[in-house]
């Protein structure tokens, strides 16, 4: 019992990480912000060349936790790599990351669900 305990403390101790995928994304990228920000501690996002309005809502939020990298057109399959080359420096600061697309919502409640 007291095991479990010892393991719920570190894991709210947890420093977390979000990196998100943005490609004019303007219709989601707000509601997605708002729904999955709660389960993280810092959101990264990597915007690839949006020509629609994402950068400018996600910069409308005004969220301290959220940091946006305007990046060129590129290809899908460089994605992995250029996730890694952003995401390289800040990991270091996170015990956890992932990685969602815009138009991706964690299905939780809350943190605690996410630990079963």
């Amino acid at each position: 019992m007291k095991q479990e305990s010892i393991l719920a403390d570190t894991i709210y101790k947890m420093k977390t990480l979000l990196l998100v995928n943005t490609g004019n994304d303007a219709e989601i990228i707000g509601e997605s912000l708002s729904h999955n920000e709660k389960f993280f501690d810092e959101i990264l996002i990597i915007d690839r060349a949006s020509e629609d309005k994402t950068v400018d809502i996600i910069k409308s939020m005004n969220n301290p936790k959220i940091e946006v990298f305007e990046m060129g057109p590129f290809k899908a399959k460089h994605l992995p790599i250029l996730n890694q080359a952003i995401a390289t420096p800040f990991l270091d600061r996170f015990d956890f990351y992932t990685i969602l697309d815009a138009d991706e919502f964690i299905v939780a409640d809350n943190f605690d669900e996410l630990k079963t």
